[in-house]
């Protein structure tokens, strides 16, 4: 098989797939707090601005979720959980482990949240909707 090189020198590659060479957007070095991993954002465009939902590992093991926000070509993430996992019985066997994973639709004026709820009982989906992107209800 003959060996394609390109009009640039460079060999053509097999992948479909490339990773922006500005990744990561922000790592855990960039937190003003510390956590032990930090993963897996939703998005969402909020009120003309872009705003990460971005799931943060912290010390203890629990996972919640964290918003982060532009600012100046950068994300600040808050440092207090957007969606933790609840105290509310109804929901806490089923978070007790934390929430992960967010994702976002906008619908007739709402904005709802599915998510990962891990755990007594493993892995689950979990719903949640807010309006302002401040408070947070389950479904």
């Amino acid at each position: 098989m003959e060996e394609r090189i390109s009009t640039t020198g460079q060999r053509p590659s097999r992948d479909i797939v490339h990773r922006w060479e500005g990744n990561p957007l922000f790592d855990i070095t960039d937190l003003g707090f510390q956590c032990s991993d930090i993963h897996n954002a939703g998005v969402v465009f909020y009120e003309g601005e872009i705003l990460l939902l971005v799931t943060i590992e912290h010390l203890a093991g629990k996972r919640s979720i964290h918003l982060a926000r532009p600012n100046d070509g950068h994300f600040n993430v808050d440092k207090e959980p957007f969606l933790q996992p609840s105290s509310d019985p109804k929901f806490k066997q089923h978070e007790s482990h934390g929430v992960l994973d967010a994702r976002v639709t906008y619908l007739e004026g709402v904005y709802y949240i599915m998510y990962i709820a891990l755990g007594d009982h493993g892995f689950r989906l979990g719903l949640a909707k807010t309006n302002d992107f401040v408070s947070v209800e389950r479904i």
